[in-house]
């Protein structure tokens, strides 16, 4: 597809998605330039480059891509959830908390916020807030296998081994990592 029309934002946005899927974060970053060469707004490319960033490590450039998103629009809720994951993974827990809780203020239905503050709660190892936000995933749709994962560690640190087992598994059943899921297991013996 790319070879008929190679600046279709569309492919290199496909494309992206599967080399993210893949650990190719790289190759996904220069996918996400090419995208925002194109169009310097198109929220979903930087939204997605800021977190692959944060993955990197590089919170520099990812908080460039939320301040950007932010300055076109300062009610964008992705680049606030972008800078919540940021302040997070920098250890600003604080922060991250005051984000999300405003975010889920203003949509309290949205199962991804309660996904980023249960993450959050778990890195601040207040399991029963966390569970807390899982349950509400689990109440309100339905999880995904990262879903079954978070809750399996939340409930494997509350000393729930053979939950935290059957978590993990019905997340291998869903299609998560293998490798990461047998590690996950050797915890719960």
């Amino acid at each position: 597809a790319l070879s008929i029309n190679p600046f279709s934002t569309t492919v290199l946005h496909n494309r992206a998605t599967l080399y993210t899927e893949v650990d190719n974060i790289d190759k996904a970053i220069a996918d996400y330039n090419l995208i925002l060469l194109r169009d310097s707004l198109d929220p979903e490319a930087r939204y997605c480059r800021g977190l692959l960033y944060i993955e990197k490590k590089d919170y520099l450039s990812a908080e460039q891509d939320f301040e950007h998103m932010l300055a076109v629009n300062e009610k964008s809720v992705r680049g606030r959830m972008g800078y919540a994951t940021l302040e997070k993974m920098r250890g600003n827990y604080v922060d991250s908390e005051r984000i999300y809780n405003y975010l889920l203020s203003e949509l309290p239905k949205e199962s991804a916020l309660y996904l980023g503050r249960a993450e959050l709660f778990y890195k601040m190892k207040k399991n029963g807030r966390a569970m807390s936000d899982i349950n509400k995933i689990f109440n309100e749709g339905e999880p995904d296998a990262y879903t079954y994962v978070l809750r399996g560690k939340i409930k494997l640190a509350q000393f729930e081994k053979k939950a935290a087992a059957k978590d993990f598994q019905t997340a291998l059943e869903m299609g998560y990592n293998p490798k990461r899921i047998n590690e996950l297991m050797e915890l719960c013996k």
